[in-house]
């Protein structure tokens, strides 16, 4: 069983470098038929918030992988606005076969790149969480134990290299702190929408 805290740390040095370059990007210069240019990726046409064919970019993302406990599994809708502000609606289970379940349903808030052939994000807000445990074997007469309903605290982390301007293939992590049980998973993930 994969255990929250190594999941948080992959999670985090996937997103971290990268969340950086959102937020502090590098003005680049280059020497262009002697004429120089500005490619400051916040100030440049292709990231113009006033450019009128500058479109905000959606999406949804769905994946599978691994969590504590078991599998696991993510799907979110997405939009990015004004740069590099993303708001997501996302659901995220984990489950063992056999065992127990949590699942939850939030909304979050964050920050993320504006590169071209990439997109990375870290986002936290507010969700819903909930699931069951099996206190008996795949056999057992004994019935689930529902949890109880409860607000948790996701995080969520992406990294997604694009192929192309409507398709990204990548990592999905996320978590959930709350009182009751704390999860978290790191999902293998197909992004599909207006990416780039």
């Amino acid at each position: 069983m994969v255990q929250l805290d190594r999941i948080l740390f992959l999670l985090f040095i996937f997103t971290l470098p990268m969340v950086v370059m959102a937020q502090h990007p590098l003005p680049l210069t280059m020497d262009i038929e002697n004429n120089e240019r500005d490619l400051n990726f916040e100030s440049s046409n292709a990231y113009n918030t006033n450019d009128p064919n500058n479109k905000n970019s959606f999406w949804i993302n769905a994946g599978i992988g691994v969590g504590t406990p078991g599998i696991a599994g993510i799907a979110s809708a997405s939009y990015q606005f004004l740069g590099s502000n993303l708001l997501s609606l996302r659901g995220a289970i984990t489950g063992e076969l056999f065992g127990d379940e949590l699942w939850d349903i939030g909304l979050l808030y964050g920050r993320a790149t504006t590169a071209q052939d990439y997109h990375a994000s870290i986002s936290a807000g507010l969700a819903v969480m909930g699931g069951s445990r099996s206190s008996g074997g795949l056999f057992s007469d004994t019935p689930r134990e529902e949890v109880s309903r409860q607000v948790g605290f996701p995080i969520g982390g992406q990294l997604f290299w694009l192929p192309s301007r409507f398709i990204g293939l990548g990592l999905s992590g996320f978590a959930n702190l709350n009182g009751e049980r704390s999860f978290a998973g790191l999902a293998f993930s197909l992004q599909i929408g207006k990416l780039k």
